[in-house]
């Protein structure tokens, strides 16, 4: 109750200040009560405003669900879909910032509610000369700013399985992204919109949007934990806050409201993987494609359905050697569990395939010496204490690999395909980003990020008769000292690496161990600044339908804690900083007809009628709201 925002008679609705308390949430058995004797929903005079509504209540009418026995005691009586909240989201946030034709919610109608209901002149609609000024917000971009982003877009990589090609969503011309889907979506407000934006917008308005990002980024994780899902809900309604000072009024519609209630949904309902619409959208396509005879789709997805139930059944009886829907390998297969021999070292039996024209190599001394050392510090047995000289496994593993190698260009493991550098350069995928975790004696730990540059399959001497090969990646490490190779955000924990600082050449450690590697992929930032054009931003990334036990020590997006926003963000001037005013020129024009002004688009060459400079909807909330009151 005694939030700053409350009192802040500027930045929200023009000189008024919040004391009302925020409305209950009400138990199932509460709405029960308070509905229990409205009209049916079938019923004539249901659609009759009752006494008391929008003041006490905004109910007309007893839903048909109340019929259902199991309705009463519903925890969640309407699951939010968060994969179409996310898309929305999104589109309204992009397009406005972008400035999209049409599209954008920083329109003529919502700059004409800004001089009604806010106190914020520097975005108010000026008139001068005959014609109507839009001054240009500090949140919307320059038409350069706009290419550069679309360019950036363009130029993405991203492992595979992870996303789509957004290449083909660009549109040069027009400066804009379109046909994304809602998994493209739900990928760029998670993971790009801080990294396209950083550059370009102030540094409050920059904040809020990257906090939203990370709401749902934290919303999203396959492990939830309640009190991270406490601290979301509170943190969600500053954010929301804070994108009602920097957005006009017309900006914000249902789906910037339903992000509050995600985190209690979640709370009741478990993670949002079992609850949204994804895998219900993704099989309706199934279905769909199944459709041959237009006329009958019905009956053309029910005899394919059939016929497809019948395969599946007469599977079970086939040889396993067969491949079917049953057995069918995994997107990144690595081979499965490796079955070996009683006795062999445990570093020898990670499992792994290799992909690819597999190739033939001597290693110089360096690498020979290199990936001897580091065999053995990561070996359990040799780390194990109990353990002593006589061994002859560990004898053997001291002595070194065979010089003669093989190097595949391609590798699977943890769920992940590897490409070393020179295989995938040409690819739209980019699989050569590798992480590791790494320790040191200090409190501090830091991540080791690299490139790939080789796949070597390592042989040992065998008079054991035991599996004695073994995988290793030899990777191009960036530089991990903090502040000179790589740098963390203070408050949002964004990773951002120098490419063009390399590992100290003196501490030649270019192996690690095949099973130890976590897939990253970097993204540079979409600007042409000299201090920023060194840096990529790091993008860690879980692998496609794996679910590691919990024990697992490396386990990246497995919880997100939640970060509490900066509400002391400088958000007073929301002009734009060299302040302009651009974007539209209107020129008004008087006609006959008194009742239809037409105005002409000098820059655009549009036609905008009268009604674009109706309400955009916000005037009308308010003036129900009154009438009510």
């Amino acid at each position: 109750m005694g939030h700053p925002f409350r009192r802040d008679r500027k930045s929200f609705l023009k000189g008024r200040v919040e004391h009302g308390a925020p409305s209950p949430r009400l138990s199932s058995e509460e709405v029960w009560n308070n509905v229990r004797g409205l009209p049916k929903i079938f019923d004539d005079h249901a659609s009759n405003k009752l006494p008391g509504f929008g003041d006490q209540h905004n109910w007309t009418k007893q839903s048909i669900f109340w019929e259902l026995p199991y309705w009463h005691t519903n925890i969640i009586r309407h699951n939010l879909d968060v994969m179409h909240i996310e898309k929305n989201v999104f589109d309204n946030i992009f397009n406005t910032v972008i400035d999209v034709k049409d599209k954008t919610k920083d329109n003529l109608k919502a700059r004409k509610d800004v001089q009604t209901y806010c106190n914020r002149p520097e975005l108010e609609l000026m008139e001068h000369e005959g014609k109507f000024l839009k001054p240009k917000a500090a949140y919307s971009l320059t038409k350069e700013q706009k290419k550069l982003i679309c360019e950036w877009v363009k130029s993405l990589r991203f492992p595979d399985g992870y996303a789509s090609n957004l290449y083909r969503c660009v549109d040069m011309d027009d400066c804009k992204l379109s046909r994304m889907k809602s998994h493209d979506c739900h990928v760029f407000l998670e993971r790009l919109l801080p990294i396209a934006f950083r550059e370009f917008l102030p540094e409050p308005i920059w904040n809020a949007l990257t906090e939203i990002s990370l709401f749902f980024r934290g919303l999203c994780a396959p492990v939830l934990e309640v009190e991270d899902l406490r601290k979301h809900e509170e943190s969600i309604k500053v954010t929301i806050c804070k994108l009602e000072k920097i957005f006009p009024p017309g900006f914000f519609d249902p789906m910037e409201h339903f992000p509050i209630h995600l985190p209690y949904e979640a709370i009741a309902g478990g993670p949002v993987q079992f609850r949204w619409m994804y895998p219900f959208e993704r099989e309706l396509h199934v279905h769909k494609k199944k459709v041959k005879n237009r006329s009958h789709v019905e009956g053309s997805i029910a005899e394919a359905y059939i016929i497809q139930e019948i395969s599946t059944f007469s599977s079970h009886y086939f040889q396993p050697n067969v491949q079917t829907r049953l057995n069918k390998v995994t997107r990144n297969d690595d081979g499965g569990e490796v079955d070996a021999p009683d006795g062999c070292l445990s570093i020898f039996v990670h499992p792994g395939r290799p992909s690819g024209e597999m190739n033939k190599r001597y290693l110089s001394d360096k690498e020979w010496d290199a990936a001897r050392m580091y065999v053995l510090l990561n070996c359990e047995e040799v780390l194990n204490p109990a353990n002593n000289i006589i061994d002859e496994r560990l004898k053997d593993l001291a002595s070194g690999p065979y010089k003669w190698v093989q190097t595949w260009p391609q590798y699977f493991t943890n769920g992940y395909r590897f490409d070393i550098l020179t295989y995938g350069s040409n690819k739209s995928t980019m699989n050569s980003g590798v992480c590791i975790k790494g320790t040191s004696w200090s409190d501090y730990e830091s991540d080791y990020y690299g490139l790939l540059v080789d796949v070597i399959q390592l042989e040992y001497p065998n008079p054991t008769k035991k599996r004695t090969t073994l995988v290793l990646f030899k990777c191009d490490w960036f530089d991990p000292t903090m502040g000179r190779g790589w740098k963390v955000h203070n408050q949002y924990g964004l990773i951002d690496i120098n490419h063009k600082k390399r590992f100290p050449s003196y501490a030649y450690e270019p192996f690690v161990l095949a099973e130890q590697a976590q897939q990253v992929y970097f993204s540079e930032y979409p600007t042409k600044k000299k201090d920023i054009v060194d840096w990529w931003a790091v993008c860690k990334i879980k692998a496609r339908n794996r679910i590691d036990s919990p024990n697992v020590l490396y386990q990246e997006e497995e919880t997100l804690p939640a970060l509490f926003p900066i509400i002391t963000d400088d958000l007073d001037s929301l002009r734009h900083e060299n302040g302009e005013v651009e974007v539209h020129d209107v020129e008004k024009v008087t006609v006959e007809n008194e009742s239809a002004h037409n105005i002409d688009a000098i820059e655009d060459d549009e036609e905008i009628e009268e009604s674009d400079f109706e309400s955009s909807g916000f005037e009308q909330y308010f003036s129900e709201t009154d009438d009510s009151e």
